[in-house]
């Protein structure tokens, strides 16, 4: 079974959004961490400040030392530089974050 760690930063959208994901996840068979170690990390990245950037690029490279992460959010639409960060398997931006769970879920 897969489990995935869900963290969210920015506003209130984001937060809804994280758990319409967790939910689809959960319709699927995977299995939703609060902390500790997970297969996969999803980070939904704010941009609404230079500061919620740094922070969502710091949560990204501290997820990707400990599994597969996929990355969404205003800050991965704003910098198409998260792919290059080892074991970032999905970057979708803000138009495409349901691609998250196909992405969790297509992956081996």
């Amino acid at each position: 079974m897969k489990t995935v760690e869900i963290i969210t930063l920015g506003c209130r959208v984001n937060q809804y959004e994280s758990c319409v994901i967790a939910q689809k996840l959960r319709e699927n068979g995977v299995i939703i961490n609060k902390g500790g170690t997970s297969e996969y990390y999803i980070v939904n990245t704010c941009a609404v400040t230079a500061e919620s950037e740094r922070k969502s690029r710091q949560l990204v490279r501290r997820a990707a030392s400990k599994g597969k992460v996929v990355v969404i959010g205003c800050a991965s639409q704003l910098k198409n530089d998260f792919i290059d960060i080892d074991n970032v398997i999905y970057v979708g931006g803000n138009r495409n974050k349901l691609g998250a769970v196909d992405a969790i879920l297509s992956d081996s």
